[in-house]
């Protein structure tokens, strides 16, 4: 396995900057010299520069900070995701799988029409149902 990964450039490069992620998200306290939640009011909107890598916010907050801190929820969001598409879909294919016939049928036909419906769209649609303001 290790091997066909490695001869892939784009699976590699892919692994890389997962694994950048994760170590920027693991030691982000002590990569960052501010925590998330610190404001200075006095040093708002603050380009680039030694002191903040990334600028500061309209309440003078480490904007570098946010985005390492940030990590951190993207990689948790990410994995839970995945863990529960895991299971969910390791779960229906396997009744389909060991039940077969009517069942088996009528869960791909679910799932067909699931994967008909564009991405994109299926959001659009669910956010204008709910309103604004979410």
């Amino acid at each position: 396995m290790w091997y066909r990964l490695n001869q892939n450039k784009l699976a590699m490069l892919g692994l890389f900057v997962l694994i950048f992620l994760l170590l920027i998200a693991i030691f982000a306290d002590f990569i960052t010299p501010f925590t998330f939640k610190e404001q200075n009011l006095m040093n708002t909107f603050a380009k680039p520069n030694a002191t903040h890598l990334f600028g500061t916010d309209n309440f003078g907050r480490d904007i570098f900070t946010r985005v390492v801190y940030g990590a951190r929820v993207s990689l948790r969001v990410g994995l839970i995701s995945v863990g529960i598409a895991l299971i969910v879909g390791g779960f229906i294919g396997a009744i389909a799988g060991f039940r077969g016939g009517w069942i088996d049928t009528i869960l791909m036909r679910i799932m067909d029409i699931m994967l008909a419906i564009p991405s994109m769209l299926l959001a659009i649609a669910i956010v204008s149902s709910m309103g604004g303001g979410l």
